[in-house]
């Protein structure tokens, strides 16, 4: 792979992504970070093999990164540029902004509820290619304005030919369904469950620390915005507890819960 560096653009617990220039255009290199010891490399490369075996079958379509090089043995791969806020950024901006303000909270509600539709689904187009993304979180979500998803490391296909994706760390065991926990089989509603994970955090300004993986019936959203608005508060409350059902089977459907999403009116 020949390329040119630009600059540092994230490190995250594995891995270290750099913007660089490819073919004459604006690229990312992801590779394993050299700081970690021979574990995590380890683990690193299994991911990286996963996410660019899944990334090859996901060419082409709408809403999802893309791969431009595979590895060719190096433990590396490059995906296109995506230029943007991530969803986890846009939160931190509406905690400090919007959520404590009843105007200019209406238009944030209204465009987290827009960008988790379009997240769902876009992954549920590729349901006949990939069982589930199984690592969604704030931080797999660009926005430009339209929605990106990134980050399918984890992503679990319908053949199983790369295994389950291992233990997530515990920062984010928070947005995982309890299947994953336990290791049992994942399915599309393990989607549906992180991304209610991340409709709370992206509301609530903060994440639900939901220790024993279920949404628990005192749950309910706070900020000032929906204070003034709690019948809104309540019919989004219902949707996240639906969705974040402990059963797979008890969950709708990424396409069900985007129906649902779109439907709330604000």
């Amino acid at each position: 792979m020949i390329y040119q560096i630009d600059r540092p653009l994230a490190q995250t617990e594995l891995f270290s992504l750099t913007v660089i220039n490819y073919n004459g255009k604006k690229s990312v290199l992801k590779e394993p970070r050299s700081d970690k010891g021979p574990e995590e490399y380890r683990l690193a490369c299994k991911s990286l093999t996963r996410e660019e075996n899944h990334l090859k079958l996901l060419r082409g379509n709408q809403g999802v990164v893309q791969l431009l090089e595979s590895s060719f043995g190096d433990p590396a791969i490059i995906i296109n540029y995506v230029q943007g806020l991530t969803l986890a950024e846009f939160i931190r901006e509406g905690r400090e902004k919007y959520l404590q303000n009843m105007l200019l909270g209406e238009q944030y509600v209204h465009h987290v509820l827009e960008k988790v539709t379009d997240a769902a689904r876009i992954q549920s187009s590729l349901s006949q290619i990939l069982l589930a993304h199984a690592d969604f979180s704030p931080s797999n979500i660009i926005l430009n304005p339209q929605v990106t998803l990134i980050d399918y490391g984890s992503s679990v296909g319908r053949s199983g030919k790369f295994g389950f994706p291992t233990t997530p760390s515990p920062k984010k065991s928070i947005y995982c369904a309890p299947e994953q926990i336990l290791h049992t089989d994942v399915n599309e509603t393990t989607d549906t469950y992180s991304l209610a994970m991340t409709l709370w955090e992206s509301l609530e300004g903060l994440p639900l620390r939901n220790t024993d993986h279920s949404f628990a019936q005192e749950n309910e959203l706070k900020t000032a915005f929906f204070s003034h608005h709690p019948y809104l508060a309540r019919e989004i409350t219902t949707l996240i507890r639906q969705a974040a059902a402990p059963s797979s089977f008890d969950r709708p459907k990424l396409e069900e819960f985007a129906d649902a999403l779109s439907a709330i009116k604000i």
